[in-house]
This record gives C-alpha cells, structure tokens and sequence, in this order.
C-alpha cells in the first residue's frame, strides 16, 4: 500500500492561470495604490485606500482553485482597469488645477493677438 500525503490537496490543484491571474490582481492593487500617493489631500488619500481595500477583499476570493469563475474574473479585472483610469484621471485632473492646457486655443503664439483670438484680417476689413 502506498502512503498518501495528506498535506497535499489534489482536488484543488492549481494551475498556470491561477497564478496568471493572481499576479494581475496584484499588480492592479499595486498600481492603485502607488497612483493614491499622488494625490494632495490626506484625508482623500485614506477614503481612496480604504474603497480600494474594501473592494478587493469583497472579491479576495474569486481565484480560488475550487471556486474560479474565469467570466467573473475577467469581468473584475476590466471593471478595475476602468476605475484605475479614472482615479489616473482625477488625480491629473487635480493636479492641473488652475493651470492653462498647453494645447488649448487661448495659447496660440500669434503676434496680432496673444490670447490667439480672431484676427482683423479678411473677412473682418471688408
């Protein structure tokens, strides 16, 4: 009779995608929280780490071996990515408070006009 471990589960092996998957969940985590550092505002930057936090551990166990429900998974790490832009774009948004956007029209480099305006030229001489 041969002596089975009993340490070893092999009903829940895991596979290559499991750790496919981990390693993207964790970078998304990572990437959320290096972008909060950012941000100016202290008690902004706690209510941002705690959403983020409470988020993934709502779904901490969606890659489990024995429950993997790959369409589910897939669909969080697309809605994470979106939410990652979003706080990408507030926190740039934020940043660029009270400045002028350097490919705004207003910044021209016209001579007649510094505001780069309508000129006085054609059609307006008639």
């Amino acid at each position: 009779n041969t002596i089975k471990d009993k340490s070893i589960n092999t009903n829940n092996k895991l596979n290559l995608q499991y750790f496919i998957n981990r390693q993207q969940i964790l970078q998304l985590y990572k990437q959320f929280f290096r972008l909060s550092k950012s941000i100016n505002d202290k008690y902004l930057i706690d209510e941002i780490r705690t959403q983020i936090r409470m988020e993934f551990k709502k779904y901490g166990n969606i890659n489990n071996a024995s429950s993997m429900d790959p369409v589910l998974l897939k669909s969080l790490l697309v809605d994470g990515q979106k939410s990652l832009k979003q706080l990408e774009k507030m926190c740039v948004d934020k940043s660029n408070t009270g400045k002028t956007n350097s490919s705004s029209w207003m910044d021209i480099d016209d001579p007649d006009d510094k505001r780069g305006r309508v000129g006085s030229g054609w059609p307006w001489n008639r």
